[in-house]
């Protein structure tokens, strides 16, 4: 099978055939004889997800836009008992479907069907918790991990941070794994909004806002965020995320669930956004807030370093460190001048770092090496 990527007007017919001409389209040649541009048809590629997000939609949404046609099976409910489902549908479409390429979000949960009915390369992600928690619960869960990843073809890792993990205690050929961010950020989505424009049309008065999304959960710091709230009431903090809290301050409130379309509006209107984790792999929200201009304060652990500047974009601290937490919060909102000079960076760098087309033409290209043709 060959592979033939193009960019510009090249095969401009059928670039607008697909109507992506600007960003170039993704091809295999079908099997017989010497091909020709009548024989080209758009890369196909089952895409398989055991934790719906918006990482999916978007990637689908990317890579669809390069010429790249797309299936997908998602898990839809965090229910147990929706894997029967999903993990039925994920067979049938592997068995009965024809795909140059499937590529499983995180492992083993996602790609433990694709690993066993494996007939085409297999593109694995690991996000976050299926590299840093899940192979360490017991000896069976690590080997479970190790055979999807001796039988993938390719390994995508969210961060620096993961692939160290996945080569030094994992054992992975590093030159099996690329880094390539979930799905970048989309900067015509998340854009500054004037802050005075952002609190209107939020309802929300505070002067001083301070934001946090996440599940409500200690893994991701939630004990913290409380903490700071504690020690800062003269700050509103918003926490927009699922999850029980018994005790919360005055100075909180508690959103359950916004749209992404929506998430730009409380962004623009916080001064700083907040992630005190334990663990993350690359999270979506950092990226986000720093597209948005709102400086971002978060620990220092995975690819959070990757994503934040530490004192041009925002602050990293250490894991726990509520004192830092509280510093450096305090520092944004009465350093006014210097928060919206790091806002303005923060834009400026997540441009140039983490544009979504750019991500998704990297993990393209990762596809495109896997259907190069092998030297005779």
């Amino acid at each position: 099978m060959r592979l033939a990527h193009t960019y510009g007007n090249a095969h401009n017919g059928r670039a607008a055939e697909v109507g992506c001409a600007t960003w170039g389209v993704f091809y295999t040649s079908k099997p017989s004889g010497h091909p020709n541009e009548d024989d080209h048809v758009p890369m196909r590629v089952l895409s398989v997800a055991s934790l719906r997000g918006n990482f999916v939609k978007d990637e689908v949404r990317g890579l669809e836009r390069l010429g790249i046609k797309v299936d997908f099976v998602v898990k839809n409910s965090p229910s147990f008992l929706a894997y029967l489902p999903f993990l039925f549908l994920s067979a049938f479409k592997l068995i009965r479907g024809s795909y140059d390429l499937v590529h499983a979000h995180y492992v083993p949960h996602s790609a433990l069907i694709p690993a066993i009915l494996k007939k085409k390369p297999l593109v694995v992600t690991f996000h976050g918790t299926d590299a840093n928690n899940f192979p360490w619960k017991s000896r069976a869960h690590f080997r479970l991990t190790r055979f999807v990843i001796r039988r993938s073809d390719a390994v995508i890792a969210v961060s620096e941070a993961m692939k160290k993990t996945l080569v030094d205690r994992m054992d992975v050929d590093q030159h099996k794994i690329e880094v390539v961010h979930c799905c970048g950020v989309d900067t015509k989505l998340f854009k500054p909004i004037s802050k005075q424009v952002a609190l209107k049309l939020t309802g929300l008065t505070a002067r001083h806002l301070v934001l946090f999304v996440a599940g409500l959960r200690r893994e991701k710091g939630v004990e913290d965020v409380l903490a700071a709230a504690w020690r800062i009431p003269t700050a509103l903090f918003v926490l927009i995320g699922r999850g029980r809290l018994d005790v919360v301050p005055k100075n909180c409130l508690i959103m359950e669930e916004i749209s992404h379309e929506e998430l730009p509006l409380w962004i623009c209107a916080a001064n700083v956004l907040i992630l005190p984790s334990k663990g993350e792999g690359a999270p979506n929200v950092i990226v986000e807030s720093l597209a948005c201009g709102t400086p971002v304060v978060a620990s220092d652990v995975g690819g959070c370093g990757e994503e934040v500047v530490h004192g041009r974009t925002g602050f990293l601290i250490p894991v726990g460190d509520v004192d830092a937490l509280v510093r450096a919060v305090r520092y944004l909102l009465t350093n006014r001048r210097e928060c919206n000079e790091m806002g303005r960076r923060a834009r400026e760098d997540m441009r140039a770092r983490y544009e979504q087309m750019n991500q998704v033409k990297k993990l393209a290209k990762v596809y495109g090496a896997l259907l190069q043709p092998t030297p005779e």
